[in-house]
């Protein structure tokens, strides 16, 4: 989802939200991936961090569940000081 349409308009000065809304992690095997931080619903560890999605699936991961966390945390971040905060509408100016 672009941001574009979180502001309800098009501006194609306005990078895609989708680049951001991931984290980079590694599998068990030394694989690296791509994960939607959204996905997320919890983070154990057992001796293994364990990574249960919203969707059902579990993942395996090298990082820590505070790796984890670090990483949401600073995804979120992002969001808060990137592109969505540049949404305002033009300001009117006074009719007289």
């Amino acid at each position: 989802m672009s941001p574009d349409i979180l502001c309800g308009g098009m501006n194609p000065r306005l990078p895609i939200i989708s680049e951001s809304i991931t984290i980079n992690l590694t599998r068990i095997n030394g694989e690296e991936i791509i994960l939607n931080a959204d996905l997320i619903e919890t983070i154990s560890q057992s001796p293994d961090t364990v990574i249960q999605l919203s969707n059902g699936k579990k993942m395996m991961v090298l990082e820590s569940p505070a790796e984890v966390l670090e990483k949401v945390i600073a995804f979120r971040r992002s969001l808060m000081s990137g592109p969505v905060t540049g949404c305002h509408p033009p300001s009117r100016q006074d009719e007289t």
